[in-house]
């Protein structure tokens, strides 16, 4: 019986920063979540901030992933097809940081 073989087509990288920080401000403390994820293949950075990220609703996450991904596939213009996508890393990175916070 022959080995299967493998061949790699295609493959990229999407690198995600995510980082916690207590802000102080005029006697008022909360978290905000500072990411940057990086695609290797389209050299798009989302840098973006979020304040009370433990606020987070995992089931409204994954709705809003689902939904942006839609746009994402089904759109025809370029400026809406890259600001879903820009969504869905946003998004992605704040599900991720639930898992590890």
């Amino acid at each position: 019986m022959a080995e299967p073989q493998e061949e790699i087509k295609d493959e990229f990288q999407v690198i995600f920063s995510i980082r916690l920080v207590k802000v102080n401000t005029f006697g008022r403390e909360y978290y905000k979540l500072e990411a940057n994820v990086k695609d290797s293949q389209n050299m798009v950075s989302v840098d973006y901030e979020r304040n009370n990220p433990e606020t987070s609703d995992i089931k409204e996450l994954l709705k809003n992933i689902a939904k942006y991904y839609n746009i994402y596939a089904t759109a025809k213009n370029g400026k809406l097809i890259e600001g879903a996508r820009e969504e869905v890393l946003k998004l992605l990175s704040i599900l991720i940081w639930a898992m590890f916070y």
